[in-house]
């Protein structure tokens, strides 16, 4: 009778410290196990006028979307490129990451003619930012993007 409580206290203790290991362990792993989707400024200085949008897919290395995992702060001014003769013909593609924004202004022809890339304004906290990403991931809730002006 002994042996049969002893072993089910060290059962219950073993539960009690490898439980929230495991659930602290896969909130770490979902965390971040995203498939790395990024733009940056030396991304949109790779663009050049002319390049076709498969050319610009090639070099970005994923098509155009929406690609955060957590909440993106965006604020004050941003830059888009549209020339002057004729905005209403062109077409505007956008990757949008954790790191920042590129939008990629194409002609009516198909061809690039304008790049611009924003970086976000504001950092939220490194637990907020786990947070989000989880339940982005989980599908509670869509990542947001804040304009602060």
């Amino acid at each position: 009778m002994e042996a049969c409580a002893m072993a089910l206290r060290s059962r219950k203790t073993f539960l009690r410290i490898i439980l929230p290991l495991l659930a602290v362990s896969s909130w770490f792993a979902l965390a971040n196990s995203d498939k790395t989707f990024r733009v940056s400024q030396q991304t949109e200085y790779k663009l050049h006028d002319g390049m076709s949008e498969q050319d610009v897919i090639s070099v970005v290395g994923f098509p155009s979307g929406d690609y955060r995992t957590r909440t993106v702060l965006y604020g004050g001014l941003q830059r888009i490129a549209l020339p002057f003769d004729g905005p209403e013909k062109c077409g505007i593609r956008t990757w949008t990451t954790n790191e920042g924004e590129l939008k990629v202004t194409f002609d009516e022809e198909g061809k690039v003619c304008g790049t611009a890339f924003n970086e976000p304004k504001v950092s939220i906290g490194w637990l907020e930012e786990k947070w989000d990403t989880i339940m982005v991931k989980l599908g509670l809730r869509q990542p947001r993007c804040w304009c602060l002006n």
